[in-house]
């Protein structure tokens, strides 16, 4: 085997063998307790960079095997067994606590180069951590988590794995990410591709990232490309998955509010003449939803309204937890139908489950749902006279009490929420009264 083989290990494998009647399987960073994270704030993620030494290979194919054990020195400066060698026996290997790494970087196998160019961004590319993590030479779990990490930390936070959009979230506003310009550059794509009658793989005029929008656009294309067909079936579905706070509410806004602005471009541009009856500020300001309130209840579009419903959701739905200050405690399938010119005509929820318990009991660090603490604090003195709240506070009621918890911390403010709440519901043609 090349000296320079890489390979990622367990962490489990390596801690039996230098400390073989030690319970603990996990340490690192110094730690000498169980837990995943260790004292200075560091996660243990299981695996281990490594080069081998010798051994753990057969052939010439470059592939591990367990006929005899390997040889590794550890390369991970997180790790406390960094710089030490350690041989991992040959049944580790067989039961896959030794995997192969792929070269990134530099061409001599370094993983540290991370293809950056003169001006220090970062550039995807044969030596660089791919787009689409089904190019990986070697696909598995510590490969997957090394270039999601890579990617992660240079404000990548789209992969692709195939057909499927891996998203992270940043924890920080990306304002630039979801801009007009960028919205409108994968729109331009999908356009192309369709009049050429070619996949968005196929157009090598424009480079562009995996992407919310990129998704949002495909599944639009597929059906339109059907529909124009004749052909029947032409029903689209995305599904947004992940843990609490992994960004599924603000995705499914996102894609909600690319499709109701593809909707919005098809019908301007199917007016008469072909120009659009309202300005460009005009159409941007609705597409996202906001509404003037000098504005007439019949300059409401369709989108605007499929758009505004999100509020809404979100503040009878959503609520603090001790893991996400706005937590969807509600599954729902919404379901957004288009007419045949690819024009958008309503939208509706078929499914929604609520969390109930939550009305009566929440646990230390909770919020009750949004809409509560938003009318105590966004309300005008007038209105809570007029519903008899004007002496209460969250504070006074065991709903929104009985964990202690009033605020939020992700610098949302109630009073601005339940603004947004007020509008959403103007847009709906919900009457004040």
């Amino acid at each position: 085997m090349a000296e320079e083989t890489k390979v990622w290990v367990s962490t489990d494998a390596i801690a039996r063998v230098i400390n073989p009647n030690s319970k603990n399987s996990t340490r690192r960073f110094g730690s000498t307790s169980s837990d995943v994270t260790s004292d200075d704030g560091h996660v243990n993620w299981g695996w281990t960079f490594a080069s081998v030494v010798s051994g753990g290979h057969s052939g010439d194919d470059g592939a591990l095997d367990g006929k005899s054990p390997v040889k590794v020195q550890i390369e991970d400066e997180e790790s406390e067994y960094n710089r030490t060698t350690v041989e991992i026996p040959g049944k580790d290997i067989d039961d896959g606590f030794v995997v192969m790494a792929n070269v990134h970087g530099d061409e001599d196998g370094s993983d540290f180069g991370d293809s950056d160019d003169e001006n220090g961004n970062f550039e995807d590319g044969a030596c660089g951590y791919p787009d689409d993590l089904i190019t990986l030479t070697h696909l598995h779990e510590p490969a997957v988590v090394h270039c999601l990490k890579k990617r992660y930390a240079k404000d990548k936070i789209y992969t692709n794995t195939g057909p499927i959009l891996i998203a992270l979230n940043p924890f920080k506003r990306c304002n630039k990410l979801y801009s007009d310009r960028v919205m409108k550059q994968y729109w331009q794509r999908g356009e192309r591709a369709m009049l050429m009658g070619t996949s968005k793989s196929e157009d090598n005029s424009e480079e562009l990232s995996p992407h919310v929008y990129d998704l949002a656009d495909a599944t639009y294309r597929s059906m339109m490309l059907r529909l124009d067909d004749g052909r029947g079936g032409v029903d689209q579905s995305i599904l947004v998955s992940g843990e609490s706070g992994a960004g599924k509410t603000v995705t499914t806004k996102f894609i909600m509010q690319y499709l109701a602005t593809l909707s919005e471009m098809k019908a301007e541009s199917g007016k008469e003449g072909g120009s659009p009856s309202k300005s460009k500020k005009q159409r941007q300001n609705k597409l996202r939803g906001s509404l003037n309130r000098s504005d007439s209840k019949n300059d409401v579009n369709i989108e605007q309204q499929v758009l505004q419903s999100n509020p809404i959701l979100e503040s009878f739905g959503n609520a603090r937890t001790v893991r996400n200050d706005n937590s969807s405690r509600f599954g729902k399938f919404i379901e957004i139908r288009f007419k045949s010119d690819g024009t958008l005509i309503g939208a509706s929820i078929e499914t929604y489950l609520l969390e109930k318990v939550r009305l009566i009991s929440q646990t230390l660090g909770e919020r009750n749902y949004h809409v509560f603490y938003e009318m105590l604090a966004g309300m005008t003195d007038e209105d809570l006279e007029a519903v008899r709240l004007d002496d209460y506070s969250a504070e006074d009621f065991k709903i929104t009490s009985c964990s202690g918890t009033y605020d939020r911390r992700d610098g949302v403010k109630d009073t601005d929420t339940f603004e947004d709440l007020v509008d959403a519901l103007e847009v709906m043609g919900f009457d004040e009264g």
